[in-house]
């Protein structure tokens, strides 16, 4: 998860799609373009994790927005990967 975030958070889009689920509903540039190429978002922290099973997680997350004080939240759903690592599925 983390390696993820730093590749969202270095904008790096390209590199944040190699972390999508092969299983997931979108393609892994539309799911990463869809909800990160605004360039104005700025750090993404985690906020919470909340493991449902153990191939399932929800990772809530903040990030920073300029002008706005209040950080925008979204959580990512993670499945675990045939390779034992957890993949980003989904998004909401």
């Amino acid at each position: 998860m983390n390696e993820l975030l730093g590749k969202l958070n270095a904008h790096d889009l390209a590199g944040a799609a190699g972390y999508v689920c092969e299983s997931a509903d979108e393609s892994p540039a539309s799911l990463v373009n869809g909800h990160f190429a605004d360039p104005n978002v700025g750090h993404y922290r985690i906020r919470q994790v909340e493991p449902l099973h153990e191939i399932t997680q929800f990772v809530h997350v903040d990030s920073d927005y300029p002008g706005n004080p209040t950080p925008r939240r979204a959580t990512f759903m993670l499945r675990r990967g045939p390779d034992g690592g957890f993949c980003l599925f989904g998004i909401i």
